[in-house]
């Protein structure tokens, strides 16, 4: 597949994401993914914060239900797209309402890497302000 299809791929994702479709996202990922969501280093408190050890379509199930529980999203704006070879990546300005707290966490540059294989999403990692969101995160 081409750098093109890729980023045509991510754009339709974040379109079906956006009107809660789901299925549609998770039929873009491969069985075998080697990850999906945001990584730390330290356990942060933060649901959606993942732990490697998950692998496959489930990580990025597991990832979903844990936004989907935590928050509610105000604001899911894509911005900027570059795609090579194998990679897409994406800037995302999010504001979202926290569901255990009510505080609302805004973050203005959350970075989506996806890597692709055989048009299929295979690796997906997302940088965002860990210590700005287990902050939020605490009561």
């Amino acid at each position: 597949m081409s750098a093109e299809q890729n980023l045509r791929i991510v754009q339709d994702m974040y379109a079906a994401f956006s009107r809660g479709d789901l299925g549609f996202v998770l039929d873009k990922i491969d069985d075998d993914c080697e990850g999906f969501g945001v990584i730390s280093d330290t356990q942060t408190g933060v649901p959606w914060h993942v732990d490697l050890k998950v692998r496959g379509k489930a990580a990025a199930l597991r990832y979903f239900e844990a936004l989907a529980s935590s928050v509610e999203h105000k604001a899911f704006e894509q911005r900027d797209f570059a795609a090579t070879g194998d990679h897409v990546y994406s800037t995302v300005r999010l504001v979202q309402s926290l569901l255990p707290n009510g505080k609302t966490l805004e973050q203005p540059e959350v970075i989506h890497h996806f890597t692709f294989r055989n048009g299929k999403v295979v690796r997906c990692r997302i940088s965002e302000d860990t210590a700005l969101t287990s902050a939020a995160f605490a009561r």
